[in-house]
């Protein structure tokens, strides 16, 4: 059995190897806080072994992001500095390539004034959007990843102590990511080419639109002309292969933003802005978001939507099976990146790039008259279980189920 430091060490090289695919001449910046400091310490390890020929690092810190929104002067929450946009635009540039490790911590603004978050998140979205495309349009290598902390897990195991929480929570981290494995690195390789062999059924099917029905859920969604699913690693235009989200389960597209109709409810908690939204659900009509109600958090919502217009539409669709590694735990983990590999999922806001064939010639007319969603925000919500159904119509309109109770038929 593999000790901690050696899973942790296996966990370093599969997001430098699988999450990254780090080469000679790349460079490497990496966001992590102190829960993820030890994992950054052994990615960075792997990194200069693969020549990168420089690692930055940048640590962000939950007391410090609290200290700013309760003590900050009013106005800084309304202006990102441009320094630090150029800053990233020139890492981006001269090949560098991110990774987000981060320890959630899915209330940790639960009682700060909603006033400054909305207004904070409003402003660094708007400053950071003439690089977002960047990541989001796979023009540089980018990958998200998880690890424990004694906030998360007490969210998770509210009946265990901190220590046991702590130890129980890094076991499953290290189980999702096929830590455990004997060879993570080929574990991984096997998975891909898995959710690669669903990506080229659903492509080869072109489906026309995708119905969804489930309890409170029953959705018409046109997907865009010439889109393409996506599962699994994304490649950049040189060849290079990553896996921006890991864990990853899921098989994504893009749908036509003004073709949805219908009623959808969210099966689990969404942690957006450091404050937990639970039991929603909203309505579309002719593709944008007119109604929405939620049990806790409406008001977070809300904010969410009136970020800018492409807020109010949709700009992800995603597939994910109930037979997945994280839905089997039949755990709810109160955190984007676990949740959405957990179920099917849609996702609000800006459409990603690689799900629309020959996207780079594209004019931003083009890309709107195509029904492709553009925003300032990309926001997951979950809307699978046990009980959701997909059907796929092809062009000649015949009806092709897709999922049945949860799972590929």
């Amino acid at each position: 059995m593999k000790t901690f430091e050696k899973k942790l060490e296996d966990y370093g090289r599969v997001l430098t190897e699988i999450g990254l695919d780090l080469k000679e001449g790349d460079g490497l910046i990496i966001n992590f806080d102190i829960w993820g400091l030890e994992l950054a310490r052994e990615v960075t390890k792997f990194a200069y072994k693969a020549g990168v020929k420089s690692v930055i690092n940048l640590f962000s810190d939950d007391e410090m992001t609290l200290a700013r929104y309760e003590y900050g002067r009013d106005e800084i929450f309304d202006e990102l500095e441009k320094f630090k946009v150029d800053y990233t635009e020139e890492a981006f540039k001269n090949n560098y390539h991110s990774l987000y490790i981060y320890g959630p911590n899915p209330q940790l603004l639960e009682n700060v004034d909603s006033g400054r978050i909305h207004r904070w998140q409003r402003a660094y979205s708007l400053a950071t959007k003439p690089i977002q495309h960047y990541e989001m349009d796979n023009l540089a290598k980018w990958c998200v990843a998880l690890v424990p902390t004694p906030a998360w897990a007490k969210m998770v195991f509210p009946e265990l102590e901190e220590k046991e929480g702590l130890e129980k929570l890094w076991s499953l981290v290290f189980e999702i990511n096929r830590i455990n494995e004997d060879n993570p690195v080929e574990a991984w390789r096997t998975h891909d080419k898995a959710l690669k062999e669903k990506e080229d059924y659903l492509n080869k099917m072109n489906f026309e639109k995708l119905i969804l029905r489930g309890p409170g859920t029953e959705l018409e969604v046109h997907l865009v002309e010439n889109h393409q699913w996506i599962g699994g690693s994304s490649q950049l235009e040189r060849g290079d292969r990553f896996m921006a989200n890991m864990p990853t389960e899921e098989i994504f597209t893009m749908p036509n933003k003004r073709k949805v109709e219908g009623r959808v409810r969210a099966t689990k908690p969404l942690s957006v802005q450091g404050r937990l939204v639970e039991d929603f659900s909203m309505e579309f009509k002719e593709g944008r978001l007119v109604s929405f109600q939620a049990g806790k958090g409406e008001e977070v919502l809300e904010s969410l939507f009136d970020m800018d217009q492409g807020a109010r539409y949709l700009g992800e669709l995603a597939l994910v099976a109930e037979s997945s590694p994280i839905a089997r735990t039949g755990l709810l983990f109160y955190d984007t990146l676990f949740d959405e590999n957990a179920s099917c999922h849609l996702a609000l806001g800006k459409a990603y790039g690689e799900n629309l064939r020959n996207y780079e010639g594209l004019s931003s007319e083009e890309k709107e008259k195509l029904g492709m969603n553009d925003s300032i925000i990309h926001v997951d919500f979950m809307i699978g279980g046990p009980e959701f159904d997909v059907i796929g119509v092809d062009k000649a309109g015949n009806p092709v189920k897709i999922f049945e109770r949860g799972n590929w038929v």
